[in-house]
């Protein structure tokens, strides 16, 4: 049985999101420039792909706000 279901997914998917599009986010103009959000989004995907191999990371990056 998985740990995460369809819910956590889109709620990490949201909260990345909305990171990306809020410039006082807790991620510093570094974090952007040197890709550290989509390692992030990159790092759940990873997780949840462990957790659950029918996981489609094209489509929670996408969700996340396009970092596929």
């Amino acid at each position: 049985m998985s740990a995460f279901s369809k819910r956590h997914y889109e709620a990490v998917a949201r909260i990345i999101r909305a990171n990306l599009q809020d410039p006082a986010s807790m991620f510093s103009p570094e974090d952007y420039s040197n890709g550290g959000v989509q390692m992030v989004a990159e790092d759940f995907a990873v997780l949840f792909h462990a957790d659950n191999p029918r996981f489609d990371r094209a489509r929670f990056l996408k969700a996340c706000g396009g970092l596929g």
